[in-house]
């Protein structure tokens, strides 16, 4: 995490830099919505097919948000910032703070566990895999940095995935 999640960092890949980048350019939820209005356009989705999978989408992403909060505040895991930076006054002598240490990019104010990105991308891709299936090519670009190239994914599953499995070298398992 250290490693990989440093903004200086020469154990990351191109590729990870630029899938974090990618991910944080915009709000997540934002990411879906767009990712869904791809998607019944590409269908051609009718407008009653069409409000029906964004209400269903929205309504996800709010219930897994309000629940994702409910646990952050709950659990109030340390960001991987502040345990690398206050890591002497863990408790345990074996930790090593590094007050000097700055992450690729900005990190929210909030407990870390249980990920934003995770919870709200499978809520997402559930939802969207129900009405759509999973197995159909999507490109995802980001309208948070312009000059970030797209991701492309197999599946609605994948994009999920990346966010939940710690592709992002500041998100935490």
């Amino acid at each position: 995490m250290k490693s990989l999640g440093q903004d200086s960092s020469a154990t990351r890949t191109a590729d990870q830099t630029t899938l974090a980048k990618f991910w944080g350019a915009a709000p997540i939820w934002n990411v879906w919505n767009e990712i869904a209005q791809g998607l019944a356009v590409s269908r051609h989705a009718s407008l009653e097919r069409t409000v029906t999978v964004f209400a269903n989408l929205d309504l996800a992403l709010a219930d897994a948000t309000i629940g994702l909060y409910d646990a952050k505040y709950h659990y109030l895991v340390w960001r991987p910032i502040t345990a690398i930076r206050l890591g002497d006054t863990a408790g345990n002598p074996a930790i090593t703070g590094d007050p000097t240490w700055n992450p690729l990019s900005v990190t929210a104010a909030d407990p870390s566990y249980p990920g934003a990105h995770a919870a709200i991308s499978q809520a997402a891709a559930t939802v969207l895999s129900a009405f759509y299936g999973d197995h159909r090519q999507l490109t995802v670009s980001s309208d948070g940095d312009p000059a970030l190239p797209g991701a492309s994914a197999a599946s609605r599953r994948r994009p999920a995935r990346q966010r939940s499995v710690g592709s992002s070298p500041v998100s935490t398992p």
